[in-house]
């Protein structure tokens, strides 16, 4: 289907399409994260912003209550990433991360990462920074299951904050 909208685009017919996107979000494949960021990615190549918005935020919060960590990461980082550079809304881009990371069944690595990412892409404060760092370590430290994986998780995590206090020191030097 997705392809059928995407012929239906190219070839000019974008209110055909949109109605494509529209029945394959809600009535054929609900919540399948592939269907969503179709149908976002389409509004956005169609300028409609406030609309590409609406639906991020919908298809984020579905992920939030399904506790899908995969698809929080996914959405979050590319909604955060949206609001931050075509919306301009920086401040509305972190509080989307920062709800992705409260849920504890969401957040993972990754999620930190892009989440720190998208701070330094906007020069956020060095504290602000660092206060990302701590809470994705305080909530691993949380999980019980201290698996092989949380202490590379861990690790990578120091690693990478470490990796950006020396760039922080260097480029004030």
């Amino acid at each position: 289907m997705i392809e059928n909208a995407k012929f239906e685009e190219v070839n000019g017919n974008s209110p055909r399409a949109r109605k494509i996107y529209e029945q394959l979000d809600t009535e054929i494949a609900p919540g399948l994260v592939k269907a969503q960021l179709a149908r976002i990615n389409f509004e956005k190549r169609e300028k409609n912003l406030d609309k590409a918005r609406e639906l991020y935020s919908n298809a984020f919060n579905q992920a939030l209550k399904k506790n899908n960590s995969l698809a929080v990461t996914v959405i979050a980082t590319q909604y955060a990433r949206f609001l931050s550079s075509k919306c301009l809304d920086h401040n509305r881009a972190m509080l989307v991360f920062d709800q992705a990371v409260s849920n504890k069944a969401c957040a993972s690595k990754v999620l930190y990462l892009q989440y720190v990412n998208l701070a330094r892409s906007n020069n956020d404060s060095t504290n602000q920074v660092k206060s990302i760092f701590e809470k994705a370590v305080a909530h691993l430290n949380e999980i019980e299951d201290h698996s092989n994986k949380q202490y590379q998780d861990l690790r990578d995590l120091c690693f990478y904050f470490i990796t950006y206090l020396e760039e922080e020191a260097a480029s004030s030097e």
